[in-house]
């Protein structure tokens, strides 16, 4: 197997913008041009080089070394391959993804998984706000694909998801599924307050529990909930 290998030699002082970093697009580069790949750094433009040693065989498969969590846009838009990133991860992890599979080993930053269509996303540390949502104030977060958290998640974790599933291991911050539409989403541990908060579709499962639920949730059995009756949403919310 073909694995393109790309170790942090250089951390950034500002967010490096990395949006090119997709086996998608240096598949069929070779090492020298993916050295010579323009990235910003704030307002600079700088050589992808600068950063990161390049070595391996470029192809579907990409190995990132070191703390990303500096390195922003990671795996855009990708829509095929495989991305493994041995370390933590910036924001906007998998922004607009449309395939493929990216494993983080460490933890991911805010907005991984923003407005995403497809593929995989695996974080086996912990996972920051905005998890699989969209832009603040689009309405609209990810429609379709996976995401999964071994950790814990911060707050408005699928924030207007319309679609695909989304798992956490430990607990999620409050606003979990604010303004949901469709999808499910998973949390293991205990969920913060305002959880589904204007949902209108969907499911949600607290495995552990919910600080506190919102008034505006209908008891149908046991522990089932629906709404959110304020926006006469029909979503629901199940507790274990």
């Amino acid at each position: 197997m073909n694995n393109l290998v790309l170790e942090l030699i250089n951390k950034p002082r500002l967010g490096l913008e990395a949006e090119n970093l997709t086996p998608c697009k240096l598949g069929s580069m070779s090492l020298d041009e993916i050295k010579k790949l323009k990235v910003y750094e704030g307002k600079w433009v700088r050589e992808l080089g600068e950063y990161f040693s390049v070595s391996g065989v470029p192809g579907d498969h990409i190995t990132l070394v070191g703390d990303l969590s500096g390195i922003q846009r990671i795996g855009e838009g990708m829509s095929s391959g495989e991305l493994v990133i041995e370390g933590n991860a910036g924001i906007y992890l998998g922004k607009g993804m449309k395939g493929g599979r990216i494993t983080v080993k460490g933890d991911a930053a805010s907005w991984t998984g923003m407005e995403m269509t497809g593929g995989e996303i695996t974080v086996e540390g912990d996972a920051g706000n905005y998890l699989g949502s969209g832009y603040r104030g689009s309405g609209v977060g990810m429609t379709g694909g996976e995401i999964r958290v071994d950790g814990c998640a911060g707050c408005n974790t699928g924030a207007g998801m319309c679609g695909g599933l989304i798992v956490v291991g430990g607990d999620a911050g409050e606003f979990t599924g604010y303004g949901m539409r469709k999808g499910e989403i998973r949390i293991d541990g205990v969920a913060g307050r305002g959880l589904g908060a204007e949902m209108a579709g969907g499911e949600i499962i607290a495995c552990g529990g919910v600080k506190k639920m919102l008034p505006s949730f209908k008891k149908e059995d046991g522990k089932v909930f629906r709404g959110d009756l304020t926006v006469k949403g029909g979503g629901v919310i199940r507790l274990r």
